[in-house]
């Protein structure tokens, strides 16, 4: 079993904690390390290798609606509908 620690990174770039654990290969780690994660991205080390840095997934409610058009049609400069 390897070790691994999972640093989880604030907005602002600095060190908040983290939380130390143990998985047989870097894609259980992974996985595991993504069942952790919240609103914060996730530097997941192991020993002085950096093996991946994860970002939290965008929630539906953060994205924006493209923009869509209204349903009424614009006069074009110089043009009358």
């Amino acid at each position: 079993m390897t070790r691994y620690q999972a640093y989880f990174i604030g907005w602002d770039g600095q060190f908040m904690h983290y939380r130390a654990f143990a998985c047989g290969t870097d894609e259980h780690a992974v996985e595991w390390t993504k069942q952790l994660m919240d609103q914060w991205p996730v530097e997941l080390w192991s020993g002085a290798r950096m093996v991946k840095r994860l970002s939290p997934p965008v929630k539906s409610s953060d994205r924006r609606e493209p923009n869509r058009p209204s349903g009424r049609r614009l006069a074009r400069a110089g043009k009358a509908t």
